[in-house]
């Protein structure tokens, strides 16, 4: 994947910038592409540098780059370290732990010798409405009483599919044990796995009967 010269200057600005702030905990073993133990602004660099064809990383480099596990090294893994070196806490926004759960996903499809899904930003949003619509409404269940269905939310919302599924889940307290608790449901793991959908949205918001609503929306 190419990009142009203005735009690599542009990201590696923002290295700079975001060099001033303190760095996370975010996925170290992800972040560390050079492997000198830290997450920094050489990492972000190496990412960079591969994006544009400057660089190329080995297996392990390459690994450690793949912040969302599509098999490819994007722009999107760039963002993702640049979101590691400007961290300063321990708590995941909602699109970080939407990349961990994509990870997640993409290995669980991977052992399986089937394609990784995409994270798609629209189908973020519907999830993260649909999340926060069952804690203000004070329901937990694949039919909300303001979008309906999860097809009619989709429709509604211009999302064009052929095929589609949704996951919900409450209570858990990370990407790790939501989706342990998805791939250890026969119905929940059938959508994570099904060849058919292609990209993925997810959704978070705190609140609930059990403190945390967790969503997935797979198209195809």
């Amino acid at each position: 994947m190419k990009i142009t010269n203005k735009l690599l200057s542009l990201l590696l600005s923002a290295i700079m910038i975001l060099s001033l702030f303190g760095f996370s905990a975010f996925a170290q073993d992800l972040c560390d592409v050079n492997g000198d133990g830290k997450i920094s602004i050489v990492d972000a660099k190496w990412v960079l540098q591969q994006v544009a064809q400057l660089r190329t990383l080995d297996e392990a480099q390459t690994k450690a780059a793949d912040l969302n596990g599509d098999g490819r090294i994007t722009v999107s893994d760039a963002k993702g370290v640049l979101r590691a070196i400007a961290g300063g806490g321990d708590e995941e926004s909602p699109s970080q732990k939407a990349e961990d759960i994509l990870k997640l996903v993409n290995e669980e499809r991977k052992k399986r010798g089937i394609a990784g899904l995409s994270l798609s930003e629209e189908l973020n949003e519907l999830a993260n409405l649909k999340a926060k619509d069952m804690v203000q409404n004070n329901y937990f269940d694949h039919t909300s009483p303001t979008y309906g269905s999860p097809f009619d939310m989709m429709y509604k919302f211009g999302i064009s599919f052929s095929t589609a599924g949704e996951n919900i889940a409450s209570g858990q307290a990370s990407p790790q044990e939501v989706m342990e608790d998805w791939m250890n449901s026969d119905g929940h793991r059938a959508n994570i796995l099904n060849p058919s959908f292609t990209k993925l949205g997810v959704g978070y918001c705190d609140g609930g009967i059990y403190g945390t609503i967790w969503v997935q929306m797979f198209v195809g």
